[in-house]
């Protein structure tokens, strides 16, 4: 099972709406509003995703506009990706015994 994930940006330019990957300060946050077009930073307005491989296959999931909210969006993503990988179900409760305690 795959454990990576991308986050990216979705913003229109010149040739369209396009996904261009986000910028990443050395302290490890996004940088706000900012994309890396043919490798240079671009301020740019959009909203942000998710994009990760899933049976072969690219999913993407859009997480809002703020950065801070999409960093922790990837950041619960991979925590659930991680997850799956060690055998754990999505949404798996702790399952106790059905005894009822009269």
């Amino acid at each position: 099972m795959n454990k990576r994930a991308n986050l990216s940006k979705h913003v229109k330019g010149a040739s369209g709406w396009r996904y261009y990957p986000v910028v990443w300060l050395r302290n490890g946050s996004v940088r706000p509003n900012h994309v890396l077009v043919n490798g240079k930073a671009e301020h740019h307005q959009g909203f942000y995703s998710i994009e990760w491989y899933e049976r072969g296959r690219r999913r993407r999931q859009a997480v809002g506009k703020e950065a801070s909210e999409a960093q922790a969006a990837l950041e619960r993503h991979l925590h659930r990706l991680r997850g799956l990988a060690l055998g754990f179900k999505a949404g798996q409760e702790a399952q106790e015994s059905k005894r009822s305690l009269v």
